[in-house]
């Protein structure tokens, strides 16, 4: 009796352990952009006479075509608050939600004209250096279908601001210089438009994993409590 006593607490102990391991589950969740601006400069732009308009109304991307002199290129940024996602938060996947401008049913990009999309780390207000950002996180290729458009973004961009607890995440949007010219908008973060039609990020992510003891720990552990708990029942079989 006392052995299957012995047994049956070990097993026990090994159960309660294990249950507290486990993933939370994914949680997939909106971030509606606050920010938004564009820029213009000199093409091919190199920041140096670069400007930002300060009228976060309007979007606007335009490159004209390789070889055309003088010329200005504009670019635009919109930045996203990060105070949802939790620090230690695990980024499973990003994606861009952009509407068509005001009553237009199209972003506007034709056949041939591709668009770069930059992120960085944001800090609630468009600036110059923000749209000279050189890490691509995704693309827009053209002729982009009627009505809202989807793009699938890089989730280690988002995972290494998330890391670093930065307050907002940016997003910068250049056209691909070519032998034709890249022109298109979007809706923007502005007051004026629907908040469902602002440029949206759809992050899927999960809280960080548990610590999860070794096998031979849970084993160890297990054993330990078990030779105890016979020891004590022992002792007390052997008092007179």
């Amino acid at each position: 009796m006392q052995r299957l006593k012995v047994t049956t607490c070990a097993a026990t102990t090994l159960l309660l352990l294990s249950s507290g391991v486990g993933d939370a589950g994914a949680t997939t969740f909106e971030i509606t952009a606050t920010v938004s601006d564009r820029g213009i400069d000199v093409f091919p732009w190199d920041g140096v006479d670069a400007s930002v308009f300060g009228n976060p109304s309007v979007v606007q991307i335009t490159t004209p075509p390789i070889g055309t002199m003088p010329a200005s290129e504009e670019r635009t940024g919109v930045e996203f608050p990060l105070a949802a996602l939790a620090f230690g938060s695990i980024i499973d996947s990003v994606a861009l939600r952009l509407y068509p401008q005001g009553q237009s049913t199209n972003l506007g990009l034709g056949a041939g004209e591709v668009s770069e999309i930059h992120g960085y780390a944001g800090d609630g207000v468009i600036q110059v250096a923000d749209l000279m950002d050189s890490l691509a996180v995704g693309s827009i290729v053209g002729p982009t279908a009627n009505g809202p458009v989807i793009v699938a973004l890089s989730p280690s961009w988002l995972q290494g601001l998330v890391d670093s607890s930065s307050a907002f995440a940016g997003l910068m949007f250049k056209g691909v210089p070519g032998p034709i010219g890249v022109v298109y908008n979007f809706d923007a973060a502005f007051g004026g438009v629907p908040v469902a039609e602002r440029p949206t990020l759809i992050v899927e992510h999960h809280e960080g994993a548990p610590v999860v003891p070794e096998p031979s720990t849970l084993i160890l552990f297990g054993t330990g409590v078990a030779l105890s708990v016979f020891r004590k029942r022992r002792s007390v079989g052997l008092r007179p």
